[in-house]
């Protein structure tokens, strides 16, 4: 016979109470979960953590949400999300207490998902709740949302896309800025706290390590997944970490930003199908943006910037920059987003970056053209870069920008270079998605 308890100090729902949730079955994802007033801690069973987990999972919010307040079934999300793909590869069947039913019945869809991007993998592991549980959201901003909002491109145009309507904003200290760096992230904090009130929005944020969860080995899975959390789980543990944060607050929408666009024909951990097929507690999930490639974004952001007189600071750096903000170095985020506005005709330096039109140029050649250290791109990037050289094209042809002659003469170069030669990915067999 299979036992799960859940024990809870004072009474269920008192903002004092801890509950302790605690296996007594092998055959139970979670052996330990402590719920607190605005942290949750989980603790996998061990057999499965000594297979595909390095840590236990931790996830800490702002003051005013109380987990203690919700049902364990809503509170657990956003340890599910991060590693219910796991327990789908693994073929294993596992146990849970609980489980919201909307989210139960959307994650059958994701799974879906799954075997559709990833079809060498049969992703036939269950996670079966011993009970379902039907949350009543409350409902009192049905007509706004919630947004997972980082500062970079692709949440910023989703922003201001949506503008002006009232938004809940939402940073996730724990991925591009890592868990344990307090200078980072007070300076990424601020950068999102800022835009918010620029643009007339709420903010709030989070922190959880559910980035630095995996064991190496899940990367060699199978050849079609390179990098387990970024091509499985990235949009879905976003989703599950904002979870409580949505519900308790009363919203019924919660907007993901896309990566790439509906003409990226490669799987990816953050599509429609995966995170954009997740409902919880009366909350539905929308991932948005998916008509704009990256460049389009950045051509939205700029326009609307002129229209409104308003520039925001874009934050695209991946943990390169010490105070949080763009290390202007890296050429996975910075060296893109700079090019990508001068194709444009902005000037990187209004939107959080700091070298001139003429050092963009000079670096971003020098990194092209290194011996010493060759560059390489990953799918996506190259991609990317392959979107810009179809927009400067559409430029040059129709005259549309005022170009500098070193600008003109520079993006007619860029136009010459082969992006297939740097992409590190060439050799990945990606199952090709039709567009």
């Amino acid at each position: 016979m299979v036992f799960f308890s859940i024990l809870i100090l004072t009474s269920f729902g008192n903002s004092l109470g801890t509950t302790y949730i605690q296996s007594q079955s092998p055959n139970d994802l979670i052996e330990l979960a402590v719920i607190q007033k605005n942290r949750i801690d989980v603790t996998a069973h061990p057999q499965f953590k000594k297979l595909y987990l390095d840590r236990d999972f931790f996830a800490e919010y702002d003051e005013d949400i109380d987990l203690t307040q919700l049902h364990p079934s809503i509170a657990l999300i956003p340890f599910i999300c991060s590693v219910v793909p796991i327990v789908w590869a693994s073929g294993k069947t596992l146990f849970i207490d609980t489980l919201d039913a909307e989210f139960a019945q959307s994650l059958e869809k994701v799974r879906h998902a799954l075997k559709k991007l990833y079809p060498s993998l049969k992703w036939s592991g269950q996670l079966i709740a011993r009970q379902l549980v039907k949350n009543e959201n409350p409902a009192v901003h049905k007509d706004d949302f919630a947004l997972l909002f980082s500062g970079g491109v692709d949440g910023t145009c989703t922003s201001l896309r949506r503008y002006p309507a009232k938004q809940l904003l939402i940073t996730v200290w724990g991925s591009d800025v890592p868990p344990f760096h307090q200078r980072k992230w007070h300076g990424a904090y601020t950068i999102c706290k800022n835009f918010a009130t620029q643009f007339g929005h709420d903010h709030t944020y989070l922190h959880s390590n559910f980035c630095y969860l995996f064991k190496a080995e899940l990367c060699y899975v199978t050849p079609e997944i390179p990098a387990w959390w970024r091509f499985t789980t990235l949009g879905l543990s976003y989703c599950g970490l904002a979870a409580p944060i949505a519900f308790s607050r009363g919203y019924t929408k919660m907007l993901f930003s896309s990566t790439y666009s509906d003409r990226y024909k490669y799987p990816f951990g953050s599509h429609p199908m995966l995170e954009g097929n997740l409902e919880f507690g009366g909350v539905a999930v929308e991932h948005t943006c998916f008509d704009l490639n990256r460049q389009e974004k950045i051509k939205f952001i700029t326009n609307f910037a002129q229209q409104h007189d308003k520039k925001p600071f874009l934050r695209v750096c991946w943990n390169r920059d010490l105070d949080g903000g763009n290390c202007n170095d890296c050429m996975f985020k910075c060296f893109q987003a700079m090019n990508a506005l001068l194709i444009e005709g902005a000037d990187p330096c209004e939107y959080g970056f700091t070298l001139s039109e003429q050092e963009v140029i000079q670096k971003t050649k020098e990194q092209f053209l290194s011996i010493e250290k060759p560059l390489t791109l990953s799918i996506g990037e190259t991609c990317r870069w392959q979107d810009m050289q179809e927009r400067i094209r559409e430029i040059l042809a129709s005259n549309d920008h005022a170009y500098t002659d070193t600008l003109r003469d520079y993006l007619s170069w860029v136009l010459t270079v082969d992006m297939n030669t740097y992409n590190k990915h060439k050799d990945v067999p990606f199952t090709e998605l039709a567009v």
